[in-house]
């Protein structure tokens, strides 16, 4: 039987408690907006890969937490954004974790200016080694929720078959 499983196959409560340790650790980095703590969280040679994207040295990775806003309150693609874990869920190594999450949108997009507040979800799937570093975090991002409203415009089109 796999050490971090109890006899029914669900991941024991040491382990549960393990692997909230380290996700805490990696999100409080963030939360705090301190990118280099958020980058040592990753285990030598983890990544980060952000709908498809991997960001794999330290370098990358201290670019991206910057350009997505986790540098600053005033930099970045979002602003002012924070988020509300929905579902987190667990596997021997892994947790993933669905969230709702609210910022400003600091760029203008999509023909709108800067500074509208935007809502999207995010799922990520952090995954750490027998340490507490985190291997990998593969996140995907609902961008949808970023687009002005509507997204799709009026449709005026006569469907009468004449």
């Amino acid at each position: 039987m796999n050490q971090y499983l109890s006899e029914d196959d669900s991941v024991s409560e040491d382990r549960k408690a393990f692997l909230d340790a380290a996700f805490e650790k990696h999100l409080g980095a963030e939360a705090a907006r301190d990118i280099p703590g958020a980058v040592d969280t990753f285990a030598e040679g983890g990544h980060l890969d952000f709908n498809g994207e991997v960001y794999d040295t330290p370098e990358e990775l201290v670019t991206f937490h910057n350009c997505l806003g986790f540098g600053g309150l005033e930099s970045g693609l979002i602003i002012n954004f924070g988020f509300d874990r929905i579902t987190k869920n667990y596997s021997q190594d892994w947790i993933t974790v669905e969230y709702d999450s609210v910022g400003e949108v600091n760029v203008s997009f999509g023909g709108e200016p800067a500074g509208r507040t935007a809502h999207w979800k995010v799922a990520v799937v952090y995954q750490f080694d027998d340490e507490g570093m985190l291997v990998s975090e593969r996140a995907c991002f609902d961008s949808g929720g970023l687009l002005p409203e509507p997204v799709i415009p009026e449709f005026t089109a006569d469907h009468s078959g004449s």
